[in-house]
């Protein structure tokens, strides 16, 4: 009798032990997938950044070649406008005068 009472608590104890690491392994899984969720949204959040750089870089050395090529008030008369908002005009040779 006593050796089917241990048996019987030791089955208990096994299965006690299985729910666990289950139930441990539903949340691991469930840990996983929200982080790789998070790391998605992060790679598609870089992508975009990269993209936007990549684009400003094209335009900056878009705008330096005309610059190259013909005084800045000819090319880029916006970028010079906003240029002389400033309380100082931060372009080369400008005869306009500041605002102050």
């Amino acid at each position: 009798m006593q050796s089917k009472a241990q048996r019987q608590t030791y089955l208990e104890q096994c299965d006690a032990i299985m729910a666990t690491v289950e139930s441990t392994l539903a949340k691991q899984v469930s840990m996983l997938d929200g982080r790789k969720s998070v790391r998605d949204m992060k790679a598609v959040e870089l992508q975009r950044l990269v993209e936007t750089q990549r684009a400003y870089y094209k335009v900056r050395r878009r705008l330096r070649a005309n610059a190259r090529r013909a005084p800045m008030h000819a090319v880029v008369p916006s970028i010079h406008d906003a240029l002389c908002l400033l309380p100082r005009c931060a372009c080369a040779g400008c005869e306009r005068v500041p605002r102050s």
